[in-house]
């Protein structure tokens, strides 16, 4: 699943990129809460995927880490 693999590469594989996971808006806070605690450090919808907002998303979340 998309969590485990989040947690395998932040845990056991020190992977020094943020990792944002992807997914649809249904219950959007439990996939939030549920992605940070895996170690990534955003959720964000895509369903409707819409590449500029995905794009914006991604652009956003990597200048709150820099």
């Amino acid at each position: 699943s998309p969590l485990e693999l989040t947690r395998q590469l932040t845990r056991e594989e020190a992977c020094p990129l943020p990792i944002l996971v992807a997914g649809t808006e249904d219950d959007l806070e439990l996939k939030r809460v549920r992605a940070v605690e895996a170690g990534a450090v955003d959720f964000m919808v895509v369903d409707p995927f819409r590449i500029l907002r995905v794009l914006q998303q991604m652009d956003q979340t990597l200048k709150l880490l820099a």
